[in-house]
C-alpha cells in the first residue's frame, strides 16, 4: 500500500489522523475510537465490525464500491453474521475479501484502521451520535447527490431529487455555533484571528 500524504484533523477536541490514499481522505478509526476506549481502541473497532448492523453497512458499500471485492468469501461471512460467536477484524476482512474501503497500516506512529469516509461516519456515529455529528461538517448536499441512508429494511443508495426542510431551528443554531468555532479555530491556525 502506498499512500501520499498522512495528516491529522481536529474532531470534537481530539486529533484523528488522515490517510490520503488513491484520491481519498481515509479517516482513522483507532483515532475515533479512543474517544471509546483510549487504552484498548482496536477492541472497540473489532467490536464495531463484529456487529451484525455493522457489518451489513461496510459489506454493502464495499459491494456497490468495490469492483474487486470478492463476493464468495463475503457470502461465508455474512452466514456467520448474525450469530453471537461472530468476530471479525480489520486484518481478516481486508485480507479475506480483499476491501478497499478499510484499510490497516501497521506502525507505531502513523499505523492503524483507516476507513473511507463513508464507513467513518458509520463507525463514528455507533460510538456516540454526537460525535458523528460534529463529524459530518463535510458540506452541503444538494439535489442530484445519492446518499448512503439507514432504512427500516437495512442500507440503500438514495438519490436526492429536493429538499424541502434541512434542520429544525435547535440544530440549525447548533449548526450554526459549530460553524463558527470551527471557522475561529481555522482562523487561529493561519494566523488571521
Amino acid at each position: 500500500m502506498k499512500s501520499n500524504m498522512q495528516t491529522t484533523m481536529n474532531v470534537n477536541n481530539n486529533l484523528v489522523g488522515v490517510l490520503y490514499f488513491e484520491g481519498i481522505d481515509y479517516i482513522s478509526l483507532t483515532d475515533l475510537a479512543r474517544y471509546k476506549n483510549p487504552e484498548n481502541p482496536g477492541d472497540v473497532i473489532i467490536k464495531w465490525m463484529s456487529n451484525k448492523s455493522s457489518f451489513d453497512f461496510y459489506s454493502l458499500w464495499e459491494e456497490l464500491s468495490n469492483e474487486d471485492f470478492k463476493l464468495a468469501e463475503f457470502r461465508e461471512f455474512k452466514i456467520d453474521s448474525g450469530t453471537q460467536s461472530f468476530t471479525m477484524s480489520p486484518s481478516r476482512w481486508i485480507k479475506t475479501t480483499n476491501a478497499k474501503g478499510i484499510i490497516s497500516k501497521r506502525g507505531k506512529y502513523g499505523g492503524g484502521t483507516f476507513a473511507h469516509p463513508d464507513i467513518a461516519l458509520e463507525f463514528a456515529s455507533w460510538i456516540d451520535p454526537a460525535y458523528a455529528w460534529v463529524y459530518t461538517i463535510r458540506g452541503a448536499v444538494v439535489p442530484g447527490d445519492i446518499l448512503l441512508v439507514r432504512t427500516s429494511k437495512g442500507y440503500a443508495y438514495m438519490q436526492v431529487e429536493k429538499i424541502t426542510n434541512i434542520a429544525g431551528k435547535k440544530t440549525i443554531k447548533r449548526h450554526k455555533k459549530v460553524k463558527r468555532n470551527i471557522t475561529a479555530e481555522n482562523e487561529k491556525e493561519n494566523g488571521t484571528g
